[in-house]
């Protein structure tokens, strides 16, 4: 699942997304839990505080086209930051 990702997130980041490269998505998991999907996705960034919350607002926003445009389905994926330990960073729904 993370390499369909990655590969879509290559494909369809916008010129606003430049802190987080390409391959910047070092992980992609969905599981379904009664019937939705629930979904975890880590990123790394070169900006901190408001820029790296930006960041995640912009992988959310792919990851939810690619969700609809693979599957049709809906969830909440919560997107978090790479480091030790991970940051949760932010949660949306697609």
């Amino acid at each position: 699942m993370t390499a369909d990702f990655v590969a879509y997130y290559a494909e369809h980041r916008t010129p606003s997304d430049p802190d987080v490269s390409a391959n910047g998505t070092a992980e992609a998991r969905v599981r379904k839990v009664r019937g939705a999907g629930v979904a975890e996705v880590s990123f790394t960034s070169r900006q901190v505080g408001k820029g790296r919350a930006e960041d995640a607002r912009g992988v959310v926003r792919v990851f939810a086209a690619w969700r609809h445009e693979v599957y049709g389905d809906t969830g909440t994926v919560t997107v978090r930051a790479g480091g030790s330990p991970p940051t949760t960073v932010v949660t949306a729904s697609w």
